[in-house]
């Protein structure tokens, strides 16, 4: 799974502008890494659910996004509910592309 690396602004403003640098290629470099990797990872897995005669369902687009507005309309909405800043979290996380 990917684990990010995270930094405050704070910190990473007291690098100087090579450590910067360097650091931010060193992230795009895990970043293309993890994208290439994962695509394998999701297939293998697909397989072995096969092997074992387990349904694999792929969505379309359109079920996805069916799908996530159903989650919208239920558990985000409880999630929000039930735990301090839920909906700002949510939010937060749904905007990351």
């Amino acid at each position: 799974m990917y684990e990010p690396v995270l930094m405050s602004k704070k910190s990473f403003d007291k690098l100087d502008k090579k450590q910067q640098d360097v650091l931010l290629k060193a992230g795009k470099k895990a970043q293309d890494y993890f994208a290439k990797e994962a695509k394998g990872l999701d297939d293998e897995m697909v397989k072995i659910f096969k092997e074992h005669k387990v349904d694999v369902i792929t969505l379309t687009p359109a079920e996805y996004d069916a799908w996530v507005n159903v989650a919208k309309q239920s558990s985000y909405a409880e999630f929000a509910k039930e735990v301090p800043d839920g909906k700002q979290l949510i939010d937060d996380a749904l905007s990351v592309k």
